[in-house]
Formats: C-alpha cells, sequence, structure tokens
C-alpha cells in the first residue's frame, strides 16, 4: 500500500495468504512504473525493501548527528503517514486488526482489504474525520535488511540515496 502526503492511499495490492511485503513489491504493477520513470520520483519504504533507484530506504545503522542519521530520521518521519494510514483503516473497520481475524478465504479477505481502502479514500475526498483512536502496532523500523540486489541498479540506488543526504541532510 502507498499512500499520499494528505493519507490518501494511491495504491493497494494483496496478495491471498501470508508473504513477505518484499514478494508483492517483486510482482506490482507500481514497481513497473516506478521502473520506468525519469528519476524524479521516488517511493519511501521501510528497511524490509531491498534499496532501489525509485525505493529509498533508511540507513538503520547510521550515528547519531551524522547526515546519514538526519536522513533516516526524517525518512522515518514521513514515512510514517503510511503507518498512520493503517492506524486509521484498523480503527475504522475492525475487523482489520491483528487480533481480529477475517473468516473467509484469503482470497475473499483480499478483496475486503481492498473495499475498506477505497471506503477510506472515499471518507477522506468527503473529509470525515479521522477516528480519534488510530491503532498502532508498529510504528518502529524492524531493522531487518532486505534482499539486496547486485549491479548498475544498486549502484545508481546508493547513488541518489547519498545525493539525497548530501543535499539536505548535510550542514
Amino acid at each position: 500500500m502507498t499512500c499520499d502526503d494528505r493519507m490518501v492511499i494511491t495504491n493497494v495490492v494483496t496478495y491471498p495468504g501470508s508473504v513477505h511485503d518484499q514478494f508483492i513489491w517483486n510482482f506490482c504493477q507500481l514497481k513497473n512504473i516506478m521502473r520506468n520513470t525519469d528519476g524524479g520520483y521516488f517511493l519511501l519504504g521501510d528497511s524490509g525493501y531491498a534499496l532501489e533507484p525509485w525505493l529509498i530506504t533508511p540507513l538503520p545503522q547510521a550515528e547519531e548527528g551524522t547526515p546519514e542519521y538526519r536522513f533516516t530520521m526524517a525518512h522515518c518521519h514521513t514515512r510514517n503517514k503510511i503507518e498512520r494510514v493503517f492506524g486509521v483503516l484498523k480503527a475504522r473497520w475492525r475487523c482489520l486488526l491483528k487480533d481480529r481475524t477475517l473468516h473467509y478465504t484469503p482470497e475473499k479477505a483480499s478483496k475486503i482489504i481492498v473495499c475498506c481502502a477505497i471506503l477510506h479514500n472515499i471518507m477522506m475526498h468527503h473529509r470525515i474525520p479521522l477516528p480519534e483512536n488510530e491503532v498502532y502496532e508498529d510504528l518502529q523500523d524492524n531493522g531487518h535488511r532486505g534482499d539486496i540486489f547486485g549491479g548498475d541498479q544498486l549502484t545508481i540506488a546508493r547513488r541518489r540515496q547519498m545525493n539525497i543526504i548530501q543535499r539536505y541532510f548535510t550542514i
């Protein structure tokens, strides 16, 4: 799932069953779209994703006080929007809470999740207030490293990540 800065969901992909986010990312249409951009657009992902030229990830081992650390803090602060969207979805539709179980086939449960995302966007469009008691289960980056791919793509991704750090986070 992706969202914009106003918490409007811009993309949602579900997969019946339990798989890692990176697996879904590797096969979703958005990755193909991002692959074909000119480098002017980025998505922010947590450290569970592999760094790619169009998918910027944090540097979890950055030393405090360094430009890399400031970049990582800003990255996590900005990426928190999607975590907040997850909390809003779970607060509006309690069936999505971790402790709840959708008693349907994985395929039907996937459709329910997509419907909740669509209803969320309709509610955001009509400025229906957000739930007061949002549910936050895991706002902290879990520190897991995604599978890092090799070759030129990783070099380009690291160069873009370092350019962002040097341009915006070096004092």
